[in-house]
């Protein structure tokens, strides 16, 4: 029923997708607009969204690109074609996530416009991204070849490093948007002598009139100035050889004397080349030689922030309960208040601006990209920053504090803390970072499914690994991200959907880069079906093969990892069991023995499972999946998920002093619902929340204020409660109504 539904749903959407387009397909729109989405900031994508009342493009889609584009309000429902600049994880990260993504919306067919072979990803990912009803190409962009249609024409500049074997695994852009005939001129119809009415409607659709006095009025007589449609170039240069590799390119040495004879033009250049090539001279040079109207946005890590806007506001309110437990996130924030206030918000692409002087009294030519930065390509022609977000950690405050009652509640707990012992959290193991509580897709507040275990001091152990788990390390850790990197010994994948492992390459690339020679290959314990995508990576996309040692789980179930591995993860043992969610689906506990032994235990995705709770009996903490509240008891059933108070009761059956609940449905994009007597030694997993042993006692108070700071959330939790509870009733009714009438049918006959 479940999947009938879906199917359903996916088609009566793919209609009216496909009639929207049939309705706006045939002209060129009024109005293209390009917006960041994310600018390459350290734990962020570089991606670039284009948008027209009839098309949506996109321009490179890394991990995290979904996240950012929902939280920020960029549809990206309506998208056909996504441009790539390389045949990288850098690039195409955000890829899979997305696909899953618009295929549920309605998107019947998209296309991937870039460097070879990336057709051949959407096969490596046959087992874990299932598209059944999105069908994707990947034509081949050669030299002199382009896309066109009624919004743009875009040139393919593939480019190869002479020492590089491989052919054009780097690709440019040049943009062209289409011309626009000028708009009708009711000033200049007037003044001909044009009448308003049904003959305006006549010149705008581009017929000529003769008037009663003889005159013969032509349309173009009574238009404004054609658009002859701006142009903007997407770049990205990994090496110097790329650059030269660009440079000599005929189409776009083309480009480049053509706009200097239309200086006015006012292009746009969006470079997403990183901040290691932006600073050598070569790159520096080569964007001097453009005109001096054209306008350069940089989209790497040398902009400062991300643009996760609601991590910030829900860690400073949750921080408010607890400050150990709610660390402020150690990722810079732009200042509150700053030059932004009194500089210019729109700048407009044909005009050369007064040289903006740096430290070294050198023209500035690269501005920094911010999240929402829009460049409005028509018509207004400029680059709009009044959007652009940032942060505002003291109104996030006063937000919550400005609710009645909270204050008071905020105070109850900080007695409570005031009598309690203090402990020296600094020493004690494990910690438990939670990385992502939220299930299937990211939503503003709560990424996918990511837990991070530190062991000891030198170790720690990622459970899970969805899409943006190193941004999440980033933006937790700031400057001390790249150590835990470097300590990171071991990734437990549970089982093979994609929200739970889409962000193992972005760790391995990170790993790889910090650790250079010195490099010890990671543990990475998943199920044996994940080996033919490692490979096909591997030898299709970047070499990875020497950056772990695939561990089966299956290997785990009966003898568990070896003590001697066991040992080099900081811990005492570890084993996993078969769980009831999907094929090859596993839950896992690990034992770490320091002052005290800890028994920790994680279900992954699982229905109510008599093998876990064998494998998790006696656990110092059991941090389980809680998909769904309990009314929806029967869409878990359907979906092998756990409700939250199965998810409680699995803690009760196997002695579990602590329960963490986690991968919660986007539904709770704040709190779940949950009884207060259920909650004794219960908690609620956030992202960016990090606990100890003597933390945990702690949790099950948190949860009555966490009601009174979200109010809005809960009250429509509980509305959608009473609307499922009398939905249920009138079935109910309807169907005794039902028996009743078939019953005195019976009788009578």
């Amino acid at each position: 029923m479940y999947r009938q539904k879906q199917q359903l749903h996916i088609t009566t959407a793919q209609k009216q997708l496909v009639k929207a387009k049939e309705k706006s397909a045939r002209y060129v729109p009024g109005s293209i607009n390009l917006q960041i989405v994310g600018n390459g900031a350290k734990g962020a994508p570089a991606s670039v969204y284009l948008f027209t009342d009839q098309s949506r493009y996109l321009f490179n889609c890394g991990e995290g690109t979904q996240r950012l584009a929902h939280e920020h309000k960029s549809k990206l429902t309506r998208l056909e074609h996504i441009f790539l600049t390389r045949r990288s994880w850098h690039s195409f990260g955000g890829i899979p996530g997305l696909s899953l993504t618009i295929q549920d919306a309605g998107v019947p067919h998209i296309t991937l416009h870039g460097p070879s072979k990336l057709s051949d990803v959407f096969h490596g990912m046959r087992k874990f991204v299932i598209l059944k009803h999105l069908k994707v190409d990947a034509p081949e962009c050669n030299q002199n070849g382009f896309y066109d249609d009624f919004v743009l024409k875009i040139h393919y500049l593939p480019l190869r490093n002479d020492n590089s074997s491989d052919d054009y695994p780097v690709m440019a852009f040049i943009c062209e948007c289409k011309p626009r005939p000028g708009a009708l001129s009711l000033e200049k119809c007037l003044k001909l002598g044009v009448p308003k009415g049904p003959l305006l409607g006549k010149l705008k659709n581009g017929e000529a009139l003769t008037l009663e006095n003889g005159v013969t009025v032509q349309p173009d007589d009574v238009r404004e100035p054609d658009d002859p449609g701006p142009i903007f170039l997407v770049i990205d240069i990994p090496s110097i050889g790329f650059l030269i590799s660009l440079r000599n390119n005929e189409q776009f040495k083309e480009y480049l004397n053509k706009s200097h004879i239309e200086s006015d033009r006012g292009d746009l250049i969006l470079h997403f080349s990183p901040e290691s090539i932006v600073d050598t001279e070569e790159y520096k040079e080569f964007v001097e030689s453009f005109p001096s109207s054209t306008k350069h946005l940089v989209l790497n890590e040398s902009n400062q922030f991300s643009g996760y806007v609601a991590v910030h506001r829900m860690q400073w309110q949750l921080n408010q309960l607890n400050q150990q437990i709610f660390p402020i996130l150690k990722e810079p924030l732009p200042p509150e208040t700053d030059d932004f206030e009194s500089s210019p918000k729109k700048i407009k692409l044909n005009e050369s601006p007064p040289p903006q002087m740096d430290e070294e009294s050198e023209p500035k030519k690269l501005q920094f990209a911010m999240p929402m930065t829009c460049v409005h390509l028509r018509p207004r022609k400029c680059i709009d920053r009044s959007l652009e977000v940032r942060p505002n950690p003291s109104e996030f405050v006063k937000e919550i504090t400005d609710i009645e009652g909270v204050t008071e509640a905020l105070d109850a707990l900080k007695k409570d803390r005031l009598h309690a012992t203090p402990v020296d959290r600094s020493s004690q193991y494990p910690k438990v970072v939670f990385l992502g509580t939220g299930s299937c897709i990211p939503n503003k507040t709560r990424n996918v499914s990511s837990i991070l275990v530190h062991t000891t001091n030198e170790s720690c152990v990622l459970l899970d690994v969805g899409e943006g788990t190193l941004g999440q390390i980033i933006r937790f850790y700031g400057d001390k991200a790249d150590d835990v990197i470097r300590k990171l010994k071991a990734v437990y994948i549970s089982h093979l959907h994609a929200d739970h492992h889409i962000g193992l390459f972005g760790i391995i690339q990170k790993r790889q880069q910090l650790l250079c020679d010195k490099r010890a290959s990671i543990l990475l314990l998943a199920p044996i079906e994940m080996q033919p995508w490692l490979t096909f990576y591997d030898s299709e996309i970047e070499p990875i093969s020497t950056e772990f040692e695939l561990i089966d789980n299956r290997s785990l179930i009966e003898d568990g990892l070896s003590a001697e591995k066991a040992a080099l993860l900081g811990l005492c043992s570890l084993r996993t069991c078969g769980v009831v969610h999907c094929p090859s689906a596993f839950g896992v506990t690990m034992t770490i023995n320091h002052d005290q032994p800890f028994k920790l235990t994680y279900s992954g995705d699982t229905k109510p499972c008599d093998a876990l709770i064998e494998l998790g009996l006696d656990s110092t903490l059991l941090i389980h999946e809680a998909t769904m509240e309990d009314e929806l008891f029967e869409d878990a059933l359907v979906k092998m998920h756990s409700t939250v108070s199965q998810a409680i009761e699995q803690g009760h059956k196997m002695n579990a002093k602590y329960t963490l609940l986690t991968h919660f449905s986007q539904r709770y994009a704040k709190i779940p619902r949950i009884e207060q007597h259920l909650v004794d030694n219960v908690g609620i997993a956030f992202d960016n929340m990090e606990v100890v042993l003597s933390d945990l006692n702690d949790l099950n108070i948190l949860y009555p204020a966490m009601k009174k700071i979200f109010p809005e959330h809960w009250d429509d939790m509980e509305q959608k409660s009473i609307k499922r509870a009398n939905k249920k009733a009138a079935e109910h009714q309807e169907n005794e109504s039902n028996l009743l009438i078939e019953n005195k049918e019976k009788k009578s006959n």
